[in-house]
C-alpha cells in the first residue's frame, strides 16, 4: 500500500443483499487528461473576432469584459469549431503585461459546454523564462492526490497571428468542483485573495464579505443568488477559536485536513510563496456537498521553484515555520502546533523528498516538457517582450539560472537546494498515528454469504499499536482487534508496515459502528463511526433497464441511448435529489440524481450515455457490453445506504430486463419493453416467480426445481433458446457452454442464472 495516498486505511467488509467495502482512504480527486488538456502534443488554438474588438480588448486591460469570437481546436486527436464563444483578458498585474493572459468562455451568448468544460485560461508564463514551472507544480500537486487544475500547453493564434506558447489551464468552477469533489458542484466555492488569511472576524457571516479594489477577498463564485457566507463563517470559527486540545477532533467535521495538509507540503518545497501560507492569497475553498467539509485548492503556480519578488530564499526557509511570524495564517500555523497533524505533514513531506521532489526526477520531468514545447517556445515572439528572456535563457533553465532578481535558481539548482534543505529540517516524528482523513466508497466483494470478514489495514506510525473497536450498537463494544504485520490472518506482506486484522461478523444487523484506538489515548474517528450493513428499500426502484437500445426509443437529441426506468411505488410524492446511480460500488455517487420529484405511481427514463451536458436526466455512465449491475443509494442518517440493486444488465439488442410486477424482486427479460409505463400488463403470471424456486444459482451441472413444472426453457445472453424440457423437476446442464443464461418457467422468463 502506497504511504502516500493511504495515512491510515480502515476497512470494513459488510453483507446486506451483497458483502460491500468500505474504504476510509484519502479521496482520489485527479481526472484523467482528456482531449483539452494533452499532455504529449502541443495543439493549436485559434480565436477569430473583429479587429476592432481586439484592439479595445487590448486597450482597455481589463479582465472582466467579454468579446464574441470564433474557437478553432486542432490536434492530431480533434478537430472542432465553436462559431460563439467569448474571449477576454485575465489576470491581476499582468493584464499591463505585452504577453497577455486570456480566458475563453464557452457558455458565451448561449453557447454549451466544450468537452465539459466552461471555460480554458490561456496563461502567458511571463515571468519565467522556462515557462515550466506552473505545469511541474501543477502536476505534483496532482500526483500527491491534491485537487489543482489539469494543464497543457497549446499555440495560440488571434485572427491569424501568432500570439505564442501558453499553459492551457483549467479553469476553478462549479463544473471542476462536480469532476473533483461531490458529482454536483452545489456548494459555496470561495476563491481566495489578498489578504485572505482565515483570521476570525466574527459570527456575523456578512463580516467576511469585505472588499478592496472593487472585489471581495472572499469571492463566492457560486450561488451568487444566495450570497450566503454562513457555511465559511462557521469553518472560520472553528478554526480559529477551538481549543488547540480538540482541534484534532473538530476541524475534521469542517475541513478536508488531510488534504490541506497534503497541499502545505506540496507549496514548501515548491517555494510557492504566493499561497496562503505566506502571502494570504491564491488559493480556492470548496464546501464539498457530499462530505459536508471545506476542501482547500491551490491555483496560480508561476511564482514557484525559486523565481522570487520579495527577497526570501525560499529553497533554505523553514517548512515548519514558512508564514510570516507576526502575520495570522491560522490553518497553516495551527495545524503546526497540533502533534497528529505536524507528524501528518512531515509525513507527506518525508514521501515527497524521497520519491517525487528529486533533482533528477524534477530535471528528467522538465526535461522532457521542453523537448515537446522547445519550437512552439522558440516561435514565440512575444515571450521575450516582458522581461527580455532570450532564447537561450529558455534552452538553459532547467539547469542554469538566469540571475537577479527574481530568477536566482534553475530548476534543478532550486531543487537540489530546497531538497536538501527540507531533509535537514525535518523533525523526528514523535509516536502516535498519523493525521486520518476518511473518504466513503464501496466496492462490491461477494454475494450470497452468510458472513463476511471484516477487515481493517492501517499505515503509519505506532500502527502496530492500533485497534479496532467494533459495535453493533454503540453501547457494547467487542473486544478489541489487534493489527498485526506477519502476513498472516489476512495481512498481504509481513514487514511492509502495513498492518491488518481480521473479524468475522454474521448477517443480521443493520450497522456496524467503528473506531480505531491508538497509542497515547488518540481515537479515529472522535466519535465512533458507523455504516448501513442492510439495505432499506424507501419507495423508488430501478424497474427496468435496456442495455443495448437501437431503436426502441430515442432521447431528446434522437440518439438511442442505453437507458433505465425509475418508479414511484408509493403513494406519496418522492424527491430524488439525495438518491445516486451507480455501476460502480468504489464510486457510489457517481450520478447524483437532479432535483426532481417523482409523482406516487411515475416513471421516470434516465439516459445511461455518459452524457451529463445534454441535460439532468442523462448518467455520468454508460453499461458495458458484459454483465452490470446498477444500484441505487440513498442517504440516511447522513450515510450512504443501498435502496435498490438491479442485476443483471444484459446488452440483448432492444431488449429489456424488468421486473416483472413494478417493484417485485423477479426480473427477466421482455422484448416488449415497456419504457415510462407499467410492467404489469406483460407480466400476469407474477405468482409463478413466488411459487417456484430454481437452485442453486449459481448452478454446475445440475439444476433443480422445487416442484414439477410443465416446461421449462434455457436461453442464453443473446435470446437465443438452448434447452427445453417438459415436466421435469431437474435438468441436466453439463452440455452447456459456462456462462449467463434466462431461466423460463411455463412460457415467463423469470431469472438470470450463472452457469459455472
Amino acid at each position: 500500500m502506497n504511504s502516500w495516498r493511504h495515512c491510515l486505511t480502515l476497512a470494513v467488509l459488510t453483507v446486506a443483499l451483497l458483502c460491500f467495502n468500505l474504504k476510509l482512504v484519502a479521496q482520489n480527486v485527479a481526472p484523467d487528461f482528456v482531449v483539452p488538456f494533452q499532455q504529449d502534443e502541443v495543439p493549436a488554438i485559434r480565436m477569430y473576432l473583429p479587429a476592432d474588438s481586439l484592439t479595445q480588448m487590448i486597450a482597455d486591460q481589463n479582465d472582466y469584459h467579454e468579446y464574441a469570437a470564433l474557437f478553432i481546436y486542432e490536434s492530431a486527436l480533434l478537430t472542432d469549431t465553436l462559431y460563439s464563444t467569448g474571449l477576454r483578458l485575465r489576470g491581476n498585474t499582468s493584464l499591463n503585461a505585452f504577453k497577455k493572459s486570456f480566458a475563453i468562455n464557452f457558455k458565451f451568448s448561449g453557447g454549451s459546454m466544450w468537452q465539459q468544460l466552461d471555460k480554458l485560461n490561456l496563461v502567458a508564463e511571463q515571468n519565467d523564462p522556462s515557462l515550466l514551472r506552473s505545469k511541474l507544480c501543477n502536476d505534483m500537486f496532482r500526483y500527491a492526490n491534491v485537487p489543482a487544475s489539469r494543464t497543457s500547453f497549446v499555440k495560440l493564434y488571434i485572427n491569424d497571428e501568432y500570439r505564442g506558447l501558453y499553459l492551457n489551464q483549467e479553469h476553478i468552477d462549479e463544473e471542476f468542483a462536480k469532476k473533483y469533489f461531490d458529482n454536483t458542484g452545489d456548494g459555496n466555492l470561495y476563491k481566495c485573495t489578498y489578504p485572505a488569511d482565515l483570521a476570525y472576524i466574527s459570527n456575523n457571516p456578512d463580516d467576511y464579505k469585505f472588499a478592496n479594489w472593487g472585489t471581495r477577498h472572499y469571492e463566492l463564485k457560486t450561488n451568487e443568488w444566495n450570497d450566503d457566507y454562513t457555511d465559511l463563517a462557521h469553518f472560520i470559527d472553528v478554526l480559529n477559536n477551538t481549543s488547540l486540545s480538540n482541534l484534532q477532533c473538530e476541524l475534521p467535521k469542517v475541513m478536508n485536513v488531510d488534504g490541506y495538509l497534503r497541499a502545505a507540503a506540496v507549496d514548501v518545497l515548491c517555494g510557492n510563496w504566493d499561497n496562503y501560507i505566506f502571502n494570504n492569497n491564491n488559493f480556492y475553498l470548496y464546501h464539498n456537498q457530499l462530505t459536508g467539509l471545506f476542501e482547500y485548492i491551490p491555483y496560480d503556480m508561476d511564482n514557484t521553484l525559486g523565481i522570487d519578488w520579495v527577497g526570501v530564499d525560499w529553497a533554505e526557509r523553514n517548512v515548519y515555520s514558512w508564514a510570516p511570524s507576526s502575520d495570522a495564517r491560522p490553518l497553516y500555523k495551527r495545524l503546526m502546533q497540533v502533534p497528529v497533524y505536524k507528524n501528518a505533514f512531515t509525513q507527506y513531506l518525508q514521501e515527497l523528498l524521497t520519491n517525487y521532489f528529486t533533482e533528477q526526477n524534477i530535471t528528467n520531468l522538465a526535461q522532457q516538457w521542453q523537448l515537446l514545447i522547445q519550437e512552439a517556445a522558440l516561435l514565440d515572439t512575444y515571450r521575450p517582450l516582458d522581461f527580455n528572456f532570450t532564447n537561450d535563457d529558455f534552452l538553459n533553465a532547467i539547469t542554469e539560472a538566469f540571475g537577479p532578481p527574481q530568477v536566482a535558481y534553475s530548476i534543478a539548482g532550486y531543487v537540489q537546494a530546497r531538497a536538501a534543505s527540507a531533509n535537514d529540517q525535518l523533525i523526528t516524528i514523535t509516536p502516535t498515528t498519523a493525521q486520518v482523513q476518511w473518504v466513503a466508497s464501496m466496492q462490491p466483494i461477494d454475494l450470497g454469504n452468510t458472513q463476511c470478514n471484516i477487515q481493517a489495514h492501517i499505515t503509519g506510525i505506532a500502527a502496530g499499536n492500533c485497534q479496532l473497536m467494533l459495535s453493533a450498537d454503540n453501547v457494547t463494544y467487542a473486544p478489541a482487534i489487534n493489527f498485526n504485520d506477519s502476513g498472516l490472518a489476512g495481512d498481504a506482506i509481513p514487514g511492509d508496515n502495513v498492518f491488518t486484522c481480521v473479524q468475522e461478523v454474521p448477517m443480521g444487523q443493520d450497522k456496524m459502528y467503528y473506531q480505531l484506538l491508538c497509542d497515547g489515548g488518540l481515537e479515529f474517528p472522535c466519535v465512533p463511526a458507523f455504516i448501513w450493513l442492510t439495505a432499506h428499500n424507501n419507495g423508488v426502484y430501478v424497474n427496468e433497464v435496456m442495455a443495448a437500445n437501437e431503436t426502441t426509443i430515442a432521447d431528446e437529441a434522437g440518439e438511442y441511448a442505453d437507458w433505465l426506468e425509475l418508479w414511484n411505488g408509493t403513494t406519496s410524492a418522492i424527491n430524488l435529489y439525495d438518491k445516486y446511480l451507480t455501476d460502480d460500488l468504489n464510486n457510489w455517487n457517481k450520478y447524483p440524481l437532479p432535483n426532481i420529484t417523482l409523482q406516487p405511481g411515475e416513471f421516470k427514463i434516465v439516459w445511461l450515455d455518459n452524457e451529463p451536458e445534454q441535460s439532468t436526466l442523462h448518467a455520468t455512465f454508460k453499461l458495458n457490453n458484459s454483465d452490470n449491475t446498477v444500484w441505487l443509494f440513498g442517504m440516511e442518517e447522513t450515510q450512504p445506504r443501498i435502496e435498490n440493486r438491479f442485476w443483471p444488465c444484459i446488452s440483448v439488442i432492444d431488449m429489456s430486463q424488468e421486473r416483472i410486477v413494478d417493484g417485485s424482486s423477479t426480473i427477466a427479460v421482455t422484448a416488449t419493453p415497456t419504457p415510462n409505463m407499467s410492467n404489469n400488463p406483460v407480466s400476469v403470471n407474477e405468482n409463478i416467480s413466488e411459487q417456484i424456486i430454481v437452485f442453486p444459482n449459481p448452478a454446475n451441472n445440475i439444476l433443480n426445481i422445487n416442484s414439477m413444472v410443465k416446461e421449462i426453457k434455457l436461453m442464453d445472453s443473446a435470446g437465443r433458446c438452448v434447452l427445453i424440457m417438459n415436466n421435469v423437476s431437474s435438468i441436466d446442464l453439463s452440455s452447456l457452454e459456462r456462462g449467463l443464461y434466462f431461466v423460463g418457467l411455463n412460457g415467463i422468463i423469470v431469472q438470470p442464472l450463472i452457469l459455472n
